[in-house]
C-alpha cells in the first residue's frame, strides 16, 4: 500500500518551497546509545521496519546489498508520511523526491536496484547517485539532530559529553574477514564445536577452566551423528531454540553445511528473540555472538558498530545470566573493552553488567592471588603434613603419607593429607605451583634452604625466638617429630655446643652420623 501511495505522490526538480533542489542525500549510521539500532539519515528513521522486538538488534546488515532492502523501504515510508509530519494537523501535502544521493557507492547501486525491485515508477530515483562530496554535510546535519536526541533520552553533562556522533558506514571500506572455520573432519569439527560452547557458558567463568572438554566433545560427536544439520534447522526454523543455537554453530563450522557469517548471526537472533527459550540458552546466543562481532574482520581495526554490538551482547550475557558471566564475556571485558575504552569514553558510560562482572572477577583473581602467594611461606617446601600441629614439610609430597596418612578420598593424591587440609591444598597440588604452606604471622623466619630429593623438614623454635630448620632425607616423620620436642624442650639446639641426645644418639654439630641417617641443620636470625 505505501508504495502504491508512494508512486502517486507530486513529483518536481524542486522542492515545495521552490528554494533548494527536491534532490535527497542519504546514508546509514549506527545509533551507539543502548539499545543499539541503525539508522538511514534522511530524517529520524529507525531500521529495520518491524515490531519493536527487532528495532535495532536483529538489524546487522554487512554489505549494501544486505542494507538495501530495509533502506529502500525506510525510504518510501519516510515520504509517504510527509517526512514525520504526516502525524500533524495541517502539515503540508506528502510529496516525492525528484532524486537521491550517498557517500557510499555501494549502497547507490544495492538500494537503485531495490527500489526498482520493489516497482517504484519514477526511474530516476531507481538511478541513486554516488555523491561522496555530500558526506561533510550530512554528518554536520546529523551531528545537530544527535545532540538533540541525547537530550530527548535524558542524557546530561559528563554523560551526554562521552557520546559522539556515529558517523555513515562505508560498506565497501569495512568488508568482515572470509568465512575460514570449516572443519573437513567430523572430531575436529566437534572439537571446535565444543570449544566455542563451552566458553559461552556462564557457569564456567568461576571455574578457572573449560570444564571437561573432551567428554563434551563426546556428547557433540554423538548429536553431529544422530541428526543431520537439515533436520536441525527445519527443527529451527519451526520455533525450536536450541535447535536455532545448534544450527548457528553448524553454520560456523560448515558442519554437514556450508559455511555462512549472516546465517550463523540470523540463527543465534532467533533464540535471543524466542518468547520459549531460556534466560540462559540466551545468554550463551549473545556470548556467541560476542565471538561474532570481534573476530570479523581477523585482527583489523574493528569498526566502531561491532564493538558497541559485541559489548551489548556481553552485556546482555551477563543480565540473562543474572550476573554470571562466561569466559568469552570475560575475555572480551579484559582484552577489547578495558583496551578500546581508553579512545572511546562512552564506553564506560554504558555496559554496567559486564563492567560489574570484570569488577567481580578482578576481585576474585586478587584474592586468590593473595591467599596463593601473599599468604603462603617464601620457601621452596611445598608440601606440609596435614594432621593439626605437625610442622614436618618437604619439597616431596609423597614422602609426608606416613605422617599425615592416606586421603579420604580416591581422587585425592596419597601425599595431599586429610580431608581436613584438602580445601587449604587442592589448588596446590599440581606441578609448579607455590607453597601450600600458610605463614605464621608471628614467626621470626627470614629463609633457609630447600629440602631436596625428598628430604623431610622441620622447624625448631629456640630459646631467643629464631627458627633452625632441621632436615633428614633417611628419618622417619615420627622421629623427625621426636628430635623437635626433645630440643625444643631442653632449649637448645641440634647443633648446640656439646651437641644432643636422642635415644642414645648423640647429635653433634652440623651434620653427624646417625648409623643410616643423616642430620642436618641451619639456623636463620
Amino acid at each position: 500500500m505505501s508504495l502504491e501511495i508512494f508512486n502517486k505522490l507530486s513529483r518536481s526538480p524542486r522542492a515545495p518551497s521552490g528554494m533548494v533542489p527536491n534532490v535527497w542525500h542519504f546514508d546509514i549510521r549506527f545509533i551507539q546509545i543502548q539499545p543499539p539500532s541503525h539508522m538511514p539519515f534522511i530524517h529520524t528513521e529507525l531500521v529495520p521496519m518491524g515490531p519493536p522486538q527487532s528495532l535495532g538488534f536483529a538489524f546487522f546488515p554487512e554489505t549494501a546489498k544486505a542494507a538495501a532492502s530495509e533502506i529502500a523501504k525506510a525510504l518510501i515510508h519516510a515520504f509517504v508520511t510527509g517526512l514525520g509530519t504526516g502525524k500533524y494537523a495541517n502539515a503540508p501535502a506528502p510529496y516525492a523526491p525528484w532524486a537521491f544521493t550517498t557517500d557510499d557507492r555501494g549502497l547507490a547501486t544495492a538500494v537503485g536496484a531495490e527500489l526498482k525491485r520493489l516497482g517504484v515508477a519514477a526511474p530516476g530515483l531507481c538511478d541513486v547517485k554516488f555523491v561522496p562530496a555530500l558526506r561533510k554535510q550530512a554528518d554536520a546535519a546529523f551531528n545537530n539532530m544527535f545532540e538533540s536526541m541525547k537530550a530527548a533520552i535524558g542524557l546530561e553533562g559528563i554523560g551526554r559529553l562521552a557520546f559522539t556522533a556515529p558517523t555513515s558506514i562505508s560498506f565497501s571500506a569495512s568488508k568482515p574477514a572470509p568465512w575460514v572455520e570449516q572443519k573437513s573432519d567430523l572430531m575436529e569439527a566437534a572439537l571446535a564445536y565444543s570449544q566455542r560452547l563451552l566458553s559461552a557458558r556462564p557457569s564456567l567463568a568461576t571455574a578457572g577452566d573449560m570444564g571437561d572438554l573432551a567428554k563434551e566433545t563426546q556428547v557433540t560427536m554423538e548429536v553431529l551423528k544422530q541428526r543431520d544439520s537439515a533436520t536441525v534447522r527445519s527443527r529451527a526454523d519451526a520455533g525450536d531454540p536450541q535447535a536455532a543455537l545448534e544450527y548457528s554453530l553448524r553454520l560456523q563450522f560448515g558442519i554437514q553445511c556450508t559455511p555462512s557469517r549472516a546465517l550463523a548471526r540470523e540463527y543465534l537472533v532467533k533464540v535471543i528473540l524466542n518468547e520459549t527459550a531460556s534466560n540462559a540458552m540466551k545468554s550463551i546466543a549473545h556470548s556467541l555472538l560476542i565471538d561474532w562481532y570481534v573476530t570479523a574482520f581477523g585482527g583489523r581495526a574493528m569498526p566502531s558498530r561491532y564493538l558497541h554490538a559485541a559489548a551489548h551482547s556481553a552485556d546482555e550475557a551477563v543480565r540473562l545470566a543474572s550476573g554470571a558471566s562466561s569466559p568469552s564475556v570475560l575475555f572480551f571485558a579484559f582484552y577489547v573493552l578495558e583496551k578500546q575504552a581508553g579512545q572511546v569514553v562512552e564506553l564506560y558510560a554504558q555496559y554496567k553488567h559486564v563492567w560489574k562482572a570484570a569488577d567481580k572477577r578482578k576481585a576474585e583473581v586478587a584474592a586468590a592471588d593473595s591467599k596463593a602467594t601473599l599468604k603462603r611461606m617464601k620457601q621452596p617446601n611445598r608440601y606440609m603434613c596435614a594432621n593439626v600441629g605437625c610442622s614436618v614439610s618437604s619439597d616431596s609430597g609423597h614422602m609426608l603419607s606416613q605422617c599425615s596418612g592416606k586421603c579420604d578420598q580416591d581422587k585425592k593424591p596419597s601425599y595431599c593429607g586429610r580431608t581436613v587440609d584438602w580445601t587449604n591444598h587442592k589448588s596446590f597440588c599440581t606441578p609448579g605451583a607455590p607453597c601450600s604452606v600458610i605463614e605464621r604471622p608471628d614467626a621470626k623466619v627470614k629463609g633457609h634452604s630447600a629440602t631436596t630429593g625428598g628430604a623431610l623438614e622441620v622447624p625448631i623454635t629456640n630459646p631467643d625466638g629464631t627458627t633452625t630448620f632441621v632436615s633428614t632425607s633417611t628419618m622417619s616423620a615420627e622421629m623427625l617429630k621426636e628430635v623437635k620436642a626433645y630440643v625444643e624442650a631442653a632449649g637448645g639446639s641440634p647443633s648446640g655446643p656439646g651437641g644432643l641426645t636422642l635415644g642414645g644418639i648423640t647429635l653433634g654439630l652440623g651434620m653427624v652420623n646417625l648409623g643410616d641417617a643423616d642430620l642436618e641443620t641451619s639456623e636463620v636470625d
